[in-house]
């Protein structure tokens, strides 16, 4: 009977470890686009990209990045840990899919975890606050090619 007993208790160890491992093994894009790269380095070549709120299984880690494939694309690559979150983003709201009935502005506003509700509050009670510069800097679009020759010519890694 005590057999029995440690064998029904280790099973139940060995599948709580196990529901612990897969559901850490699955993470979120919380930006609004992550570019999967051949390798573990933002100078890497670009191999993909990943949408917010994308869902990627994660199949390695190698310091600050995980080697990715996108559950829907099927895609794969190393991604940096900052564009990931361990919340599931649930892109759903109501009857209509979010992708579809919220703007990219919108998404990327959720990504950072403001909201335009938050925003608007923010301007009333700051009324004299400009985003002038903000809008203006959000428009400023660089190449990958213009990141990686910055980077060479800087010496970042």
């Amino acid at each position: 009977m005590k057999k029995t007993k440690s064998l029904i208790i280790a099973v139940c160890l060995v599948l709580f470890v196990a529901a612990v491992a897969f559901a850490a093994s699955k993470m979120s894009v919380q930006i609004k686009e992550a570019q999967l790269r051949a390798t573990p380095d933002y100078l890497g070549k670009v191999t993909g990209k990943a949408s917010y709120g994308d869902q990627v299984n994660i199949e390695g880690t190698q310091g600050a990045w995980k080697k990715v494939k996108t559950v829907k694309g099927a895609q794969s690559g190393w991604m940096h840990d900052s564009a990931l979150s361990e919340k599931e983003i649930r892109m759903s709201a109501g009857d209509k899919d979010v992708k579809i009935a919220a703007s990219s502005s919108e998404l990327q506003l959720a990504g950072k975890g403001f909201s335009k509700e938050v925003e608007n509050e923010y301007k009333k009670k700051n009324s004299a606050v400009t985003y002038k510069w903000v809008d203006q800097m959000e428009r400023i679009k660089i190449s990958q090619p213009q990141i990686q020759k910055f980077m060479k010519e800087g010496e970042l890694k």
